[in-house]
């Protein structure tokens, strides 16, 4: 039997159970009222039977007495009177045996009460001012017997098994929802496993299937490119020797114009930092940094395209085609500030270095620029442009992003502020801040900035390279 079958049956059976208990404890309840209600009634129908016999047995009228209670036996079927007089002699009126309990009752000045060891009998004594004038004994049919009939039963049964039915219809639909996501990621992980890493899992919201779905995608993602990485270069390496082997290898390669993302770093007022350099140890608490922004970039699928002064470029989407290098562009500057601020470098004056950064997106043309030793592999475009002056757009620790690239983030990602700006040449463009919106990415962004530091100070410890 399938796993779906399973859940669904299971589902069934639970809510059939519950509504057996429940139909149960229900007709229980019921029971007991209907029996406290009853006997309420007859307690309330003896008391005014007595008050009505009184006067006719006061005048020892037997008649009158005979004919009141055969009126009231007739309207209310299956009742028992015995009623004993106070002479002894005794009467019945209604079908039934008198219990030896009732026939034994005294008569003197006798109050309400139910005969002892009889269910559904009460006895009180008729009396007029003190005179005793007899005892007065009533049993009325208990009507909660007849209540649940076989029919009610019977529709009652009905009821829990189409509630049953619907709950193992209801978890035949939603679980196929999981099945069918286990089925599709045996699928992807047989054909990951036999070399293609095109395959991609589309979205399945942004709860716990949302999240398992987006870490196969990453996993799968990062195979990719690692795959590639070996392809150009016949064994795997870590980030710092692609970059390097990539400058080797591609010397005289052009590429055709591509659509990429951009992301431009600047240091809040770089000129007062270099100023203080000299008192903090000249370059390298800066180059620190830029060995943390190197590892982060290349751990995101991006590579550094420039780095001059306090102004850095990172393009996403090259020299490798990456599935959504959007996102990645975006939770790479996330996580470039978060380091910023766990790096806490420090100026002169004991106030904090701080970053901004700008996110675009867009196509470039990319190939080597320069020449001689100067010759660098390079990405030009308004892309770039536009990354480098929303950069400049932000406060300290924001991430800016305009453009296209605004309506490309997933879910996770918050855009607060978001508002139109009027570029140098006259063009309006939307831009707002960016910001992690789920738990989730605020703990991946998090746990991804203290990694980089941690190998970072791990390379500092043992002086191996990575």
């Amino acid at each position: 039997m399938s796993l779906r079958w399973s859940w669904s049956l299971f589902a069934a059976f639970l809510t059939l159970a519950g509504s057996a208990v429940m139909a149960l404890s229900i007709i229980a309840v019921e029971r007991d009222a209907l029996r406290v209600e009853r006997d309420d009634y007859v307690r309330y129908t003896l008391s005014m039977l007595s008050g009505a016999l009184r006067m006719p047995m006061m005048a020892d009228s037997r008649t009158e007495v005979d004919r009141l209670m055969e009126e009231f036996v007739a309207t209310s079927p299956g009742s028992i009177v015995y009623l004993r007089w106070a002479n002894g002699e005794s009467e019945q009126f209604g079908e039934g045996v008198i219990p030896d309990a009732v026939s034994s009752l005294p008569s003197h000045h006798l109050q309400l009460l139910s005969v002892e060891g009889q269910e559904r009998w009460y006895a009180q004594g008729v009396n007029l001012n003190k005179t005793d004038l007899g005892v007065i004994a009533l049993h009325m049919p208990a009507p909660e017997e007849d209540v649940y009939s076989s029919g009610k039963k019977l529709l009652i049964a009905m009821v829990a098994l189409l509630l049953a039915m619907l709950a193992g219809a209801l978890m035949y639909r939603f679980s196929g929802t999981l099945t069918d996501l286990m089925r599709r990621i045996s699928m992807a992980s047989r054909q990951v496993g036999g070399g293609d890493f095109s395959v991609h899992i589309p979205g399945y919201g942004s709860g716990e299937i949302g999240e398992a779905v987006g870490d196969f995608n990453q996993m799968v993602s990062r195979l990719s490119h690692r795959q590639m990485t070996h392809e150009v270069f016949g064994r795997y390496q870590s980030p710092q020797q692609v970059s390097d082997g990539f400058e080797r290898t591609l010397v005289n390669t052009d590429h055709p114009a591509r659509t990429v993302a951009v992301m431009a770093v600047e240091m809040v007022d770089f000129a007062g930092y270099i100023s203080d350099l000299r008192e903090l140890g000249g370059l390298s608490e800066l180059n620190r940094f830029f060995r943390i922004l190197h590892a982060i970039v290349s751990e995101n699928g991006g590579h550094l395209d420039a780095i001059s002064g306090g102004h850095m470029v990172a393009v996403f989407n090259h020299p490798f085609n990456l599935r959504n290098y959007q996102d990645r562009a975006a939770k790479c500057a996330l996580e470039l500030i978060e380091a910023s601020k766990m790096l806490s470098l420090h100026r002169s004056d004991g106030s904090t270095v701080a970053f901004k950064i700008g996110l675009a997106q867009g196509e470039v043309l990319t190939g080597f620029l320069g020449a001689g030793r100067h010759r660098e592999f390079r990405a030009v475009g308004a892309a770039v442009s536009l990354a480098e002056h929303l950069a400049l757009l932000g406060s300290e620790h924001d991430v800016i992003a305009g453009g296209e690239i605004l309506h490309q983030l997933a879910y996770a990602f918050e855009k607060s502020g978001v508002e139109n700006r009027t570029l140098a040449g006259g063009e309006s463009l939307q831009v707002a801040k960016i910001s992690p919106k789920t738990e989730r990415l605020i703990a991946e962004v998090q746990k991804a900035a203290s990694t980089a530091i941690h190998h970072l100070e791990t390379e500092g410890a043992t002086g191996v390279s990575k």
